[in-house]
């Protein structure tokens, strides 16, 4: 895949957790899901996703407006991925938590109490 193709972000809200859909404009969207739990969270957080192959996974937290809170670089394997994630010193509100890995990006609404 290349980098100049532009992706389509659809999200289909369900109760949680949600399904986030990705796809660039000349393939069909393939299913993936970005799990968080406890939510709403304190302390720390479950980011569970499924990926295809072993890689780095950039696991980024950002506020309403799009800043950047808390980032982290993890290396994941194969298969169901569990990262526990420290959200201890964040206030209470709403943030959005995104995993990257290579080209695939999924987010998920976090509640922090």
């Amino acid at each position: 895949m290349s980098n100049d193709v532009p992706y389509q972000i659809k999200v289909e809200i369900k109760p949680q957790p949600w399904n986030a859909r990705f796809a660039s404009d000349d393939e069909e969207a393939s299913d993936e899901t970005l799990m968080l739990y406890p939510n709403p969270a304190g302390g720390f957080v479950n980011v569970g996703f499924i990926t295809t192959s072993e890689s780095s996974a950039s696991v980024t937290v950002s506020d309403m407006l799009g800043r950047s809170v808390l980032q982290e670089e993890h290396t994941i394997a194969e298969g169901l991925n569990t990262i526990s994630v420290d959200i201890s010193r964040l206030q209470p509100g709403c943030y959005f938590v995104t995993v990257v890995q290579n080209e695939a990006l999924l987010a998920e609404r976090l509640m922090v109490r």
